[in-house]
């Protein structure tokens, strides 16, 4: 005879507390919008390349950063396409927080980097300032803007696919404190290093911040909109 599931055994009953949840609050953030939102404030020219959809999301992520002055006008924008986003839940209690991730689509294609593309992005620009979050086009426009002699900072927030090919482009790098890379992995410097000195030996990882002061600098970005 089968168990009614109605009314199941003692050992499988779970105690479930009621939450009230307090208001939903929606607003773009993100390591690459936090970045170019804030130098934009600073008076800076900031210019975002990345890829939303046509939705009510992707509308949103654009006005809000056109209204900050990042310049959108590189972002590709799919007609049917879904904009990446994040569900934040934070819990009050225990101090902690669950994020319940939606990848964008479609991703972003090769065609939509191209080299004229690349070359209309990075015109007039300081820096180049990646997160990585779309590893093949970070490397392809990190590539180019090391060839124009323009600095490349990588804000390596986690270990992510491509990162190892990013980071020998890489002049400055911002990551965690506890963020370590894996043994081997070796940074632009350390390439440069290699070529002039071939008997030095390699350095550990470094974190480095920007001191020269950023006037008028474009920053050019490569990412999804969970970064915005």
């Amino acid at each position: 005879m089968l168990p009614d599931s109605r009314n199941p055994p003692a050992h499988q009953l779970l105690a479930v507390e009621e939450e009230n949840a307090t208001p939903l609050q929606a607003q773009g953030d993100g390591n690459v919008g936090n970045a170019l939102t804030a130098a934009a404030r600073l008076g800076l020219s900031p210019r975002l390349f990345s890829k939303v959809g046509k939705d009510a999301a992707g509308i949103r992520i654009l006005e809000e950063l056109e209204g900050d002055g990042v310049d959108v006008s590189h972002v590709v924008v799919a007609d049917e396409g879904v904009s990446p986003f994040t569900y934040v839940i934070v819990d009050e209690k225990t101090k902690t927080r669950t994020c319940i991730h939606t990848p964008g689509y479609p991703p972003l294609e090769p065609d939509e980097y191209s080299s004229s593309a690349i070359a209309s992005l990075l015109s007039g620009a300081d820096l180049l300032y990646l997160d990585g979050r779309i590893p093949d086009a970070a490397v392809t426009i990190a590539e180019e803007a090391s060839k124009r002699g323009l600095p490349v900072i990588l804000d390596a927030e986690r270990k992510r696919e491509g990162l190892d090919a990013l980071l020998t482009y890489a002049d400055y790098l911002v990551t965690s404190a506890k963020f370590s890379l894996r043994p081997g992995v070796k940074l632009k410097s350390e390439f440069e290093s290699e070529i002039k000195n071939p008997a030095a030996e390699t350095r550990g990882t470094e974190t480095s911040n920007v001191e020269k002061p950023l006037s008028s600098t474009a920053l050019s970005s490569v990412s999804d909109k969970d970064s915005v």
